[in-house]
């Protein structure tokens, strides 16, 4: 069955037995009327299709008002961040103790991102950086 080319795209793809494609800007302009999170009712069919990668579950109309969306938002890939790659001991600060006359030693440890502290007098500086640096003897351990 041959339509012609000036019938909407949607009909021409029913007529060869596809679904019609959504246009993403009818969608995501639509106002969401409804958020449900699971299990709550309405989300626990698609809670059984998805599993845990559910996150929830939105009706949305488009601008006209004339139809109704059902949109899921899933969780496609969980990938750690360099943030939580960093062990915790590597990011926490630790303090060091630095003489006088420890110009060179000041200058490095403020290039590596040390932070002083006025109240302690002391310097403060990430584990990595202080193991970096070779100044694991340096570390304050009690005041």
């Amino acid at each position: 069955m041959s339509l012609p080319e000036s019938d909407p795209p949607a009909r021409r793809a029913a007529a060869r037995g596809r679904h019609a494609q959504l246009l993403p800007n009818d969608v995501r302009r639509g106002r969401v009327t409804k958020t449900l999170w699971p299990p709550r009712p309405g989300t626990v069919r698609l809670l059984e299709r998805f599993g845990d990668a559910l996150v929830c579950v939105r009706y949305r109309e488009d601008p006209s008002g004339l139809r109704r969306y059902l949109t899921v938002e899933l969780v496609v890939e969980t990938v750690r961040t360099a943030r939580a790659r960093r062990s915790s001991v590597e990011r926490a600060l630790f303090p060091l103790m630095l003489g006088p006359g420890d110009r060179e030693m000041r200058a490095a440890i403020k290039q590596a991102g040390a932070r002083w502290h006025p109240g302690d007098r002391l310097w403060y500086l990430p584990a990595a950086a202080i193991r970096r640096l070779g100044l694991e003897d340096r570390i304050c351990i009690a005041r």
